[in-house]
């Protein structure tokens, strides 16, 4: 009986394995990097940068391929909305904060001055905002810029409608 061919791995797919897509070329999206470069460092631009798209025409391949293009200036955290916990505010908080945190760590930077206690849901996302996002901003330096990957918003979209 003949061995069946193995499937090739489709970039753009986001269910394919980080080791399988390490191997795969993505190509074609230079302008699409380009853009998203001038956004992000234009001071004159808003802060908030979406790409939209038909489903399967590559958001997720696109974000999961954004370190591969930009350099160490950027720090960013992908963060797949579906595997979040977004029944609440102080759980979408939460979670966030530990998923900078980690990034982080990963880049070797110092994260014993982040803010650690999470305070209750009242006050939570002033704490983000004043406390734990500044010190961030001070722990990875001013020249770099924090960059949230926001992939499956649907997802949020359906949480806040909830």
């Amino acid at each position: 009986m003949a061995e069946a061919a193995p499937v090739p791995v489709n970039p753009s797919q986001p269910a394919a394995e980080a080791a399988d897509l390490a191997a795969v070329p993505f190509v074609g999206r230079q302008k699409a990097f380009e853009r998203l470069y001038q956004q992000l460092t234009d001071p004159m631009k808003a802060e908030t940068t979406v790409v939209l798209g038909r489903q399967s025409s590559g958001k997720t391949a696109l974000l999961q391929h954004f370190d591969a293009f930009f350099d160490e200036s950027f720090v960013t955290v992908y963060i797949p909305l579906r595997t979040v916990p977004l029944t609440n505010e102080t759980a979408w908080f939460r979670d966030l904060a530990r998923r900078i945190t980690a990034e982080i760590a990963a880049h070797s930077f110092t994260h014993s001055r982040l803010p650690g206690d999470v305070p209750e849901r009242a006050e939570v996302r002033a704490w983000f905002e004043e406390d734990y996002l500044k010190e961030v901003i001070n722990v990875i330096r001013r020249h770099r810029r924090l960059v949230l990957l926001l992939d499956d918003m649907d997802a949020l979209l359906r949480a806040v409608a909830d």
